[in-house]
């Protein structure tokens, strides 16, 4: 053992302990991190973490309370570690006024630093996350749908088949057993989880979810209100619309519009 404390490690200076550390830091050779920096590198330390952990677990109910922690972290995160449109779908809705957003999300709607995998009830309280040095009636909305074809002419149909997306996205991120309970336009439905998450004109879950709106009346609307909603056990308090509207849009040099669909917590 050295005079400072331990034998060195290969590769690392000799002497390299606490007190030869804080002489490196007085001769100016070692930088010392502030308490926020290691703060945020902490938080960010940890939200990956949990993000690899959930990714590795597989059984429903253990992913569960992983969730939990991950949104209440993210939540509380400082606004340099995690904003809630870095998550794939998310985005402020206040850009969607900048044809460069409108641009990206033509081509690419789900793009995002970090994955979409959280189950409603977790993710709508990240969509109502506060926006730092907040503009005006400024939100963060989550996408369920875009396009820029002439043939999607039609907002109030692109806004049913949005929320037949949403409808079978959400069931599909519940523990099997477990239904979305909800009311749409003052019209109670329910979708039971499936593992169906290939969602086409075709998928067994799309076709059974148009089949319970179509019973209980609810037709092609440009905006849809849902509230008293149950995510499996979970009860969510906060209103949400879903909304499709057009937007000015500049394609190949040729002025068109595109179609936007997303859920906005009221």
């Amino acid at each position: 053992m050295g005079h400072f404390g331990r034998k060195p490690e290969d590769g690392e200076r000799p002497g390299a302990s606490v007190a030869k550390l804080n002489k490196e830091i007085e001769k100016g050779r070692v930088v010392r991190k502030s308490p926020q920096e290691l703060r945020l590198k902490d938080q960010t330390r940890r939200l990956n973490d949990l993000e690899k952990r959930i990714s590795s677990t597989s059984d429903p109910k253990r992913r569960e309370p992983l969730y939990l922690q991950y949104t209440n972290l993210a939540a509380c995160c400082d606004a340099e570690v995690f904003s809630p449109n870095e998550i794939a779908g998310i985005e402020t809705y206040s850009s969607l006024v900048s044809q460069e957003t409108l641009h990206r999300l033509d081509y690419n709607r789900m793009s995002g630093e970090r994955r979409d995998f959280l189950p409603l009830h977790h993710l709508l309280k990240l969509i109502d996350k506060k926006i730092p040095e907040n503009k005006q009636g400024d939100k963060y909305i989550y996408l369920l749908g875009t396009t820029s074809r002439n043939n999607d002419t039609d907002p109030s149909l692109r806004n049913l088949r949005a929320l037949e997306y949403f409808l079978g996205t959400f069931a599909g991120r519940l523990i099997p057993g477990q239904e979305l309970d909800l009311e749409i336009d003052k019209k109670r439905i329910q979708v039971p989880y499936s593992k169906d998450t290939y969602l086409t004109d075709e998928s067994p879950l799309v076709k059974n979810i148009r089949h319970r709106l179509q019973g209980r009346n609810i037709p092609p609307s440009p905006e849809y209100n849902l509230r008293r909603i149950k995510d499996g056990h979970y009860k969510i308090s906060a209103n949400i619309n879903i909304v499709t509207e057009e937007r000015p849009y500049i394609k190949d040099g040729i002025a068109t519009k595109i179609i936007l669909s997303y859920v906005m917590v009221r």
